[in-house]
């Protein structure tokens, strides 16, 4: 509001220098006007800055959210490899079985094939991609905390406006 009144006393001050031919009124007049535009531009600059420290906190909240969501997929792989090692003990307890009906018919066990490995090979790659999803998780938990930060900074900045 004082830029207005900055700017409507500039402009009268000049006008009046205009007039008059009085150089030092009218100088103080353009002065005093060009005070009150920069007072604008400094409010609408504050006010972009306020609408970008909130957009960058919705951005912090969406990978808060996403961080939450591959913490959850993770669960949910560490149980699904879980499920695949209990699978690999029961094909291994299967596959002692089937070696013990083959001697008795006179096939040998390498004949009859290993699922547990290939069970076992399985579970490790399950593992590693939950290992994978949770350091993505971290990544994304870490940026989330400096997207904060940086949001915080920006709020507390003072930035003249009048």
């Amino acid at each position: 509001m004082n830029s207005k009144i900055d700017q409507a006393i500039g402009g009268i001050k000049k006008a009046v220098g205009d007039a008059t031919g009085n150089q030092k009124m009218q100088a103080e007049g353009m002065a005093k006007s060009g005070k009150g535009q920069t007072g604008d531009q400094m409010g609408n600059t504050s006010d972009q800055m306020g609408n970008t420290s909130d957009q960058m906190g919705n951005t912090s909240d969406q990978m808060g959210n996403t961080s939450d969501q591959m913490g959850n997929t993770s669960g949910q792989m560490g149980n699904a490899s879980d499920q695949m090692g209990n699978s690999g003990g029961q094909m291994g307890a299967a596959r002692q079985q089937m070696s013990n009906s083959g001697d008795q018919m006179g096939i040998s066990g390498d004949q009859m094939g290993d699922p547990s490995d290939h069970m076992g090979n399985i579970g490790g790659q399950m593992g590693a991609a939950r290992q994978q999803i949770g350091s993505t998780g971290q990544q994304l938990g870490n940026a989330q905390d400096d997207s904060m930060n940086t949001s915080g900074n920006l709020n507390q900045q003072d930035w003249g406006g009048n």
